[in-house]
């Protein structure tokens, strides 16, 4: 059967999301222009202050100071190092919920962490005395590659997840593919394929209009994506 081009999507840069954390002198190494403006501090019982950041995440799993507003390749975190710790501590900011109870949480971040969630950073990534909050356009994971030799997806990074062409799901709304998160517990069930992968790896393979994908001479359907999918 013929496979129709899928059609590209204008993937703009929207709203993203805030969150990292690594030492202190990785910082100032890697991020010696952060603003001061961009963290808070917060005092921990043990004396210690704890500053907190806000990130934005774009379609394209690109993170960026979420008081950057010119946003391009040229002006995001590229840090391999940096951004598999900030990936790998990734957790949904739901301090609130978890800690009510909990005296060895300091108060000062509870409400740091509401007032975050509020303004759309449902995300935090904890490292080294740091907060990192994390608004996202879409999901906090973007799978940003596919290597077709080793069947893996590429996201943060450099770290990697097994590409599962059966489990992919349609957001009928804008055309966007989805593929199981590395972590439903810490990222949602589903998260956003960058339009890369769309059309560098998938196009001859995928047929959007009819709701399939053909991979390594299997068929698979596409099915649509569902609004629990992206909690």
């Amino acid at each position: 059967s013929h496979t129709h081009p899928a059609k590209k999507k204008d993937y703009k840069y929207l709203p993203a999301d805030p969150e990292y954390s690594l030492k202190d002198e990785m910082w100032r190494l890697m991020l010696g222009s952060r603003s001061l403006s961009s963290r808070s501090p917060l005092h921990q019982p043990a004396g210690k202050p704890l500053r907190s950041y806000n990130y934005d995440i774009d379609l394209n799993g690109r993170v960026y100071l979420s008081e950057v507003r010119s946003r391009n390749f040229t002006n995001c975190y590229r840090d391999v190092t940096f951004l598999n710790i900030l990936f790998k501590k990734l957790r949904k900011n739901q301090v609130e919920s978890d800690s009510r109870d909990d005296q060895s949480i300091d108060p000062e971040e509870i409400r740091l962490s509401q007032e975050n969630f509020k303004n759309g950073f449902r995300w935090v990534s904890k490292c080294q005395g740091e907060i990192n909050y994390i608004r996202s356009s879409s999901t906090p994971i973007v799978y940003k590659t596919l290597d077709c030799s080793s069947n893996e997806l590429m996201y943060g990074g450099s770290l990697k997840r097994t590409f599962e062409p059966s489990r992919l799901k349609i957001d009928r709304s804008t055309g966007w593919l989805f593929h199981p998160s590395p972590s439903e517990k810490n990222n949602g069930r589903y998260s956003l394929l960058s339009s890369s992968i769309l059309f560098d790896s998938l196009q001859d393979s995928i047929d959007l209009e009819a709701g399939w994908i053909k991979w390594e001479q299997d068929k698979f359907p596409i099915l649509p994506l569902d609004s629990d999918d992206l909690r």
